[in-house]
């Protein structure tokens, strides 16, 4: 496989994980090389106001098909601005996300698909689609005022 794949690693506690970052860049140089894929720098996000920021930056450049993190727990909490962003950047560059800890190549589609069977919103019994458009039609909105 040839491709670009984002690497991306925290130096931050995550959704109970805390992995110094040269473990996590070693476990996913590992694991990448069990496919024959080559570990590019990793954008590490440090811990400020905007932590995801790096992460939406590279993701939206378009440069990107793939990315590999140590752990999906990783990525942007649910129902977060960051989480919708990530969502619907991921979904528009058709993006896949190797994951090293629960071993899996995980497309951006089948991403959602397993928010949507697998977490209940209880507080508004949507589906993740739906927050999606509710999120984006309250973005509009609030830009427009």
């Amino acid at each position: 496989m040839s491709a670009n794949i984002l690497t991306y690693v925290v130096a931050r506690p995550a959704r109970g994980l805390n992995i110094p970052t040269s473990l996590q860049v070693r476990a996913i140089k590992e694991y990448l090389s069990k496919y024959n894929l080559v570990l590019s720098l990793p954008i590490t996000e440090w811990y400020f106001s905007v932590t995801y920021k790096r992460l939406l930056e590279s993701i939206i450049s378009g440069r990107y098909t793939y990315m590999c993190v140590y752990s999906l727990r990783m990525l942007p909490e649910l129902n977060t601005y960051y989480h919708f962003q990530f969502v619907k950047y991921g979904l528009e560059r058709e993006l896949s996300i190797f994951s090293v800890l629960e071993d899996s190549l995980v497309r951006m589609n089948d991403y959602v698909s397993f928010l949507e069977v697998n977490y209940q919103y209880a507080e508004r019994r949507a589906s993740y689609s739906e927050l999606l458009s509710r999120y984006e039609k309250y973005m509009a909105d609030t830009r427009l005022s």
